[in-house]
């Protein structure tokens, strides 16, 4: 036996097909003239401030950032007019100063809260050691770089921002 299928329901489907359609090619067609290319729209972003921008650190001495033992990834946030930088360093949150002058930068005074992270710890200390290398950077889009006195770049960032 055959389910029970009302009739007005395949009889509003075939009405609404056309008119469906139309919409589907006009707005095909829409999109044509005006998508840009993945590539296109990627390189034209601008680049991210240093300052007020939540950064995630992608790579440390050029390997692949580890995130804590919890999954938290390594950070840094500076201030605006106050040169105050503060993050996560892969066991403790860090805070400390900052002096910039044009691409120049160096993070001065880091201090940190003093929790024990048996598996984290090397990597924190890496981590801000390289902080305190740092002598300038540079924005390319959403990536920071932070390079050391031989110009050798140290750590690499993401711009993060809030959806």
């Amino acid at each position: 036996m055959t389910p029970y299928r009302p009739r007005y329901k395949q009889a509003l489907v075939f009405a609404c097909l056309p008119v469906f359609s139309l919409f589907g090619c006009a707005a095909n067609n829409d999109a044509a003239h005006v998508a840009t290319p993945p590539m296109q729209a990627e390189a034209s972003k601008p680049d991210a401030s240093l300052v007020n921008t939540y950064w995630k650190l992608l790579e440390m001495n050029g390997k692949p950032a580890a995130l804590d033992a919890g999954g938290k990834e390594i950070s840094l946030i500076t201030g605006g007019g106050e040169n105050h930088v503060h993050g996560f360093s892969g066991c403790n949150r860090f805070s400390g100063g900052y002096k910039r002058n044009n691409d120049r930068l160096e993070f001065r005074n880091l201090a940190t809260t003093r929790m024990a992270c048996a598996e984290t710890m090397e990597l924190e200390s890496t981590f801000l050691d390289a902080l305190n290398k740092v002598r300038r950077y540079s924005i390319q889009g959403e990536r920071l770089t932070l390079y050391d006195e031989q110009n050798q770049s140290i750590l690499l960032f993401e711009a993060v921002y809030l959806k």
